[in-house]
């Protein structure tokens, strides 16, 4: 253990971290099931995905900046911080009257959780040392798959009995648990260096993630791809790119060092955390679409087809924690892992129309014990090899990679489906199919909603039975094609991931800090 604490104040503690890790990441998945009865009460229908994506927008940005704050002015000034943000927010959007206000809050709060999860994993590292981390850092990760079981099935109950604004009022009691546990139990770490805040790496950063977290989260649905707005955007993110390379190369204590990405070990570790939230993201939205899409479950049944991944990965992120902080080695779960994944990623890459449920349910399995497997070992690996006075830059490092893979996974994998689509749809025989039902079929919408599409069906006359039949037959044919083009990408994912592991540089795990 790196502080002279006793084992009750460190139990108190991580206590108080987890029930702030819990509250952030339960949030998400809480407001995406509540999010059409908060359209429908503040008449907000056409800004349905923006408050979400104001949070994720915020959440990502506040990442690097808030990482490296609190190498300058210590890590548990800036945890309260951000838990006191998050709940401010959360009380005001709970309070929100229209739309412009709960997306506006919702950005706020988005900077609080951003500020929570990163600093989380800062904080594991300087409560321990580098051979212990191992098993407090999978039950941080555990937080994970616990909110998305408990997430949907709770927004909905707190949504239906107590309405929709209770979903964020919830926050407070939890967080202030946290704030209390935190702030008398651990302790206030100072390294003694006297750093300068990077004002203007902040500034330019700011203005260079935003137009590309915009297009990422809103290309495709509120403006097409190849539209004026996203390729102004695009062009926007690319020249303050270049601008924020100059100034970081120019500062003393810039906000995120460039020369960390001179170290192989960070490398690697920040490189496959993007591809795996790539791969956990692309999952996660394309096998419930192709459980309604082409095997026709609803929508619930679909989302508990997950369920089995994340419980896998709660057990098997703890798992690997624990055998992490035993062996004081990381590798072997790295690869194991990658393995795994690889190993679900291809049978998915051979479910097919025919496919039964079970065949997926284990795929699922395989796939989140991978993913959980390899949760806890990249914050490790960059911790043990940096000091105390940079694992909030670097850890920090870590999750902005995983978000940034989550907004590109999402946005690349929807291209790519949007666009098999539309080029099989081409193909499609309209013998003795009106145009009225053609033109609606054609439209991605329709087709990727079963309600949708059994409406257009059934406004079919009943003499057109076998034209029917053939329709559904065909719309899921095409289906599955399309979304099979998502699981070849996601299996060559696998395999970049997999021969990266091995060049993941090992060391032994640190037993005392410098």
């Amino acid at each position: 253990m790196n502080l002279n604490i006793s084992k009750r104040k460190i139990y108190l503690v991580m206590i108080g971290l987890m029930l702030a890790m819990l509250m952030s990441s339960l949030d998400s998945t809480i407001v995406g099931t509540a999010m059409k009865n908060i359209t429908d009460d503040l008449n907000g229908i056409n800004n349905y995905t923006l408050p979400i994506t104001a949070y994720l927008l915020c959440a990502t940005v506040a990442t690097p900046i808030f990482g490296k704050l609190s190498d300058i002015f210590g890590r548990k000034k800036i945890y309260l911080i951000g838990i006191v943000i998050f709940m401010i927010g959360s009380i005001i959007c709970g309070m929100s009257q229209n739309m412009i206000e709960l997306i506006i809050i919702r950005g706020i709060q988005g900077i609080g959780g951003g500020i929570i999860i990163s600093s989380t994993y800062s904080l594991v590292g300087e409560i321990f040392n580098a051979r212990e981390r191992g098993k407090y850092m999978g039950m941080i990760a555990s937080t994970y798959g616990i909110s998305s079981v408990l997430g949907p099935s709770l927004g909905g109950i707190i949504t239906d009995y107590f309405g929709w604004r209770w979903i964020f009022y919830l926050n407070v009691p939890i967080g202030l648990i946290s704030i209390l546990l935190i702030f008398k139990y651990l302790p206030d770490i100072k390294h003694g260096c006297k750093s300068k805040v990077d004002y203007w790496g902040i500034i330019t950063l700011i203005i260079m993630l935003t137009p590309l977290l915009i297009v990422l989260n809103l290309g495709g649905t509120s403006y097409e791809w190849f539209s004026f707005p996203a390729i102004t955007m695009l062009l926007t993110f690319i020249v303050f790119l270049v601008i924020f390379i100059i100034v970081e190369k120019n500062q003393e204590q810039p906000v995120v060092p460039l020369s960390l990405f001179n170290n192989s070990i960070f490398l690697v570790s920040v490189l496959l955390s993007f591809l795996s939230s790539i791969i956990m993201f692309g999952i996660i939205i394309f096998i419930p679409l192709y459980m309604q899409g082409v095997l026709g479950t609803t929508a619930t049944n679909s989302g508990v087809i997950i369920m089995p991944m994340t419980l896998s990965m709660v057990i098997s992120s703890i798992l690997s924690g624990r055998m992490i902080s035993k062996t004081g080695k990381y590798k072997l779960q790295g690869i194991l892992g990658f393995i795994l994944i690889l190993c679900g990623v291809v049978i998915l890459n051979f479910i097919n129309i025919n496919t039964s449920k079970v065949y997926i349910v284990i795929s699922m399995l395989i796939i989140g014990l991978g993913l959980g497997s390899t949760f806890p070992i990249f914050n490790i690996a960059v911790q043990n090899e940096f000091s105390n006075r940079q694992i909030g830059v670097v850890t920090s490092g870590i999750q902005f990679f995983k978000n940034l893979g989550a907004s590109i996974g999402t946005a690349v994998f929807g291209l790519i489906f949007s666009i098999s689509l539309k080029n099989n749809l081409s193909n499609f025989n309209w013998n003795g199919i009106s145009d009225n039902i053609k033109n609606q079929i054609n439209n991605t919408q329709t087709i990727s909603n079963p309600h949708m599409l059994n409406q257009v069906i059934g406004s079919m006359r009943s003499n057109q039975t076998n034209l029917i039949n053939q329709i559904l037959d065909k719309i899921k044919v095409t289906f599955s094609s399309s979304i099979h083009s998502v699981f070849f990408l996601l299996l060559i994912l696998a395999i970049v991931s997999l021969i990266m592991v091995l060049f993941l540089k090992e060391k032994q795990l640190k037993e005392k800090e410098l």
